[in-house]
């Protein structure tokens, strides 16, 4: 995905590029998941997943020049400061990647107003990774039946607790 995004960004393709970028960060995560579920993704990374977390960043910042070129500096931000905030956790300090990143995200963040939500935004996903401590994400599911919740909440408190 990587190479297509690099192909149709020099198409001028930036919005089908996007794509691409989006696709190798997901593929990476798929990749990465495991190690992350299994507490393994530490500072002392095997090899393998070494060159991952290089993928990774370098996907981001791909996303995030497209991004760039599609004038929407918002977004390309957050991708950088993503980016850079893997190569600062799991690269080291000389790693090329991390001086690429770190100059980018400077560079855009002087492109946004001071008042910026992106600039708070990015401030955020810079700081360092944090477990959830058993934070509650029930907000973030996805109701289901939506087209019919009306159905689904008389359902739901019929007390048959299927709620389907």
């Amino acid at each position: 995905h990587l190479n297509l995004c690099a192909t149709l960004s020099q198409l001028q393709r930036h919005a089908d590029a996007i794509l691409h970028a989006q696709s190798a960060l997901i593929r990476v995560f798929e990749f990465l998941s495991p190690s992350m579920l299994n507490g393994e993704l530490t500072g002392d990374l095997r090899e393998t997943d070494r060159e991952q977390v290089s993928v990774l960043c370098i996907a981001y910042h791909n996303l995030a020049v497209e991004h760039e070129y599609l004038k929407n500096f918002d977004a390309a931000l957050c991708a950088y400061t993503s980016g850079k905030r893997w190569a600062e956790r799991f690269l080291d300090e000389s790693h090329q990647l991390v001086g690429i990143l770190s100059s980018s995200v400077e560079a855009v963040r002087a492109k946004l107003p001071h008042n910026s939500v992106a600039l708070r935004r990015a401030d955020r996903l810079a700081v360092a990774f944090r477990p959830a401590g058993g934070r509650d994400h029930q907000h973030l599911l996805t109701p289901r039946n939506h087209d019919d919740s009306r159905g689904a909440r008389d359902r739901s408190s019929s007390g048959d607790g299927a709620g389907n």
